[in-house]
């Protein structure tokens, strides 16, 4: 922003210093150089203009697309929904990132996903073997009391 903030006001001081030239020249001075001057002034100010233009117009797309990341990785933060995919209006830098980083959380969703069905498997086969430790354990008793008896 600064380099467009230079480039306008560098602009908008080439086309006054024309302005002022303009006002100063004598009525004795060839059309021609009047013709000069107001060209140097149209195209200063319109060189102003484009500078403005364009630096608002990229500072839009760069924090736009920095805002968009950032509020989607908020969002992700917040509710931990790892199938949330970051998408973008357009392919530049920016969508190529929400690309890159979609890529990412797929992966990690498969993953976490993995690591729940092992743990999920984990859980089944322990409550497996309680039932049967108590099963076990039941065995036991009726052996160790019929053991008594006899």
């Amino acid at each position: 922003m600064i380099a467009f903030g230079t480039c306008a006001t560098l602009m908008c001081a080439v086309g006054l210093v024309g302005i002022l030239g303009l006002w100063h020249l004598k009525g004795h001075v060839p059309a021609s150089y009047r013709l000069l001057f107001t060209a140097l002034i149209a195209v200063a100010w319109t060189g102003c203009l484009i500078t403005v233009s364009s630096g608002i117009h990229l500072h839009r797309v760069v924090c736009g697309g920095l805002n968009r990341m950032s509020t989607r990785f908020e969002e992700i933060a917040t509710t931990l929904d790892l199938s949330m995919r970051a998408r973008s209006p357009r392919m530049d830098e920016f969508g190529l990132a929400a690309v890159a980083f979609d890529r990412l959380m797929r992966r990690v969703e498969e993953a976490m996903s993995a690591v729940h069905l092992s743990t999920d498997s984990v859980a089944t086969a322990t409550r497996e073997i309680a039932a049967g430790n108590l099963d076990l354990s039941v065995r036991t008793e009726e052996q160790a009391s019929s053991l008594e008896e006899t």
